[in-house]
């Protein structure tokens, strides 16, 4: 989860308060991310994209699927 402490649209309490709930539940399976100078758009921001978008094809590629990233 990545959320901005700038969001105007999404407070940034919505986000910390699913990470409290998954803390008091024991739950180890969520990746929070929390940017003190973004708002609710992550645009322009490699340093954002890069560990996101690294963690999409981790997900999505080892899965036992037969999935080819190379197809367009």
């Amino acid at each position: 989860m990545i959320h901005g402490e700038e969001d105007i649209m999404v407070p940034i309490k919505s986000a910390d308060l699913i990470q409290e709930a998954f803390d008091q539940a024991g739950k180890m399976n969520l990746q929070y991310a929390r940017y003190d100078d973004l708002g609710h758009a992550l645009t322009g921001r490699e340093d954002v994209y890069a560990p996101m978008l690294d963690w999409i094809c981790d997900k999505s590629f080892s899965s036992s699927a037969s999935v080819d990233p190379q197809v367009e």
